[in-house]
């Protein structure tokens, strides 16, 4: 399984279908930079699960730093993975929002 946070120096063209092409575009010019002697710190860019189910097994397996979750997931919704995983006793803290409502224009 490939870790679901990555470093920028470590992505490329070849990732843009799992990072996105600003992440993979970063990390291609943080690398260019590197081998012309040019130091830049180095950042993270983060990926995503498919569906509830697996967001649950993802971080019951400690393989996840910071969960980001959506009511409306595939399988099993937002809700329902924060249930399965306080039953499980996962350490989680808690921030919520919301996105502000359409208005239309």
């Amino acid at each position: 399984m490939r870790p679901y946070t990555l470093p920028f120096s470590s992505l490329g063209r070849h990732d843009v279908a799992e990072v996105g092409g600003k992440n993979s575009s970063l990390g291609e010019m943080i690398s260019n930079l590197a081998q012309l002697g040019v130091s830049v710190p180095d950042g993270f860019a983060t990926t995503v699960v498919e569906n509830g189910l697996d967001a649950v097994e993802l971080v019951l397996a400690g393989s996840c730093d910071l969960l980001v979750l959506d009511i409306g997931l595939p399988g099993i919704d937002g809700y329902e993975v924060m249930r399965r995983l306080r039953a499980a006793g996962a350490s989680l803290r808690s921030a919520r929002g919301s996105a502000p409502e359409s208005s239309g224009s």
